[in-house]
């Protein structure tokens, strides 16, 4: 396990000034600008990685994630951003010519938080939930969540999905219990198939899981095997 997080460290990781940020691959540190995914900060690993790894300071990646994030998300938090080495402003970014959004990337955040906020009790990540009121308000208007926005918030499609009822139902077992019950019970477990444990229609890979994911926290499922007894460390 040590060697893997080290070779995280080495090759994913970014010193800028003097503080790591992890990067969205070894790629991204070779740009002017480092880009991160937002979407790609596990901060809940992080806190074991540190048990694990001491040599390198995890807490400190734990505390730019959050810096990362905290800078990052206005009304919604971008599916890419790059990072100012000299000034360490926080810029969204697209690899097209659409203008930087909120969608299929992005909606991985509110899960990867919520594990934090399930696992550890961390009080950044309640912050981050109640900072981000625009998924409440969206829910309590329209009784929806589109599956992508603008970063200010306007839907760029009507649509909804799966993957991100999924990812954002950690979020509202925080800040709204009672809707988390409604998106469970309305949004995701009525697509899902206990006999074939599988969902309804051909909803694809990654919809499959992210779906599953929220699922599983929202039935308290998501052991943290490090914490528990007898596992070897």
């Amino acid at each position: 396990a040590r060697r893997i997080l080290n070779d995280i460290w080495e090759q994913e990781v970014i010193i800028i000034q003097d503080k790591p940020y992890m990067t969205a691959g070894n790629w991204a540190k070779l740009e002017a600008e480092p880009i991160i995914n937002p979407s790609y900060l596990s901060p809940a690993a992080y806190s074991i990685f540190s048990k694990v790894d001491p040599i390198h300071d995890w807490m400190a990646v734990k505390d730019t994630s959050y810096e990362i994030l905290e800078k990052s998300t206005v009304v919604l938090p971008p599916d890419w951003i790059k990072i100012n080495p000299a000034t360490l402003e926080v810029i969204p970014h697209s690899f097209s010519d659409e203008e930087p959004a909120f969608s299929h990337d992005a909606l991985r955040v509110f899960w990867r938080v919520g594990l934090d906020w399930e696992w550890h009790q961390e009080r950044r990540a309640k912050e981050y939930f109640t900072k981000v009121s625009f998924l409440k308000a969206e829910w309590d208007e329209y009784g929806a969540i589109r599956s992508a926005y603008t970063l200010d918030g306007k839907p760029l499609v009507s649509d909804e999905s799966l993957s991100m009822y999924g990812a954002v139902l950690p979020y509202f077992l925080v800040i709204s219990p009672e809707i988390a019950g409604q998106i469970y019970n309305d949004k995701l477990a009525e697509q899902f198939n206990p006999d074939s444990e599988d969902f309804h229609g051909d909803i694809g890979y990654y919809s499959s899981n992210w779906a599953w994911f929220g699922m599983a926290m929202y039935q308290d499922r998501l052991l943290n095997l490090f914490s528990s007894e007898g596992v070897r460390r």
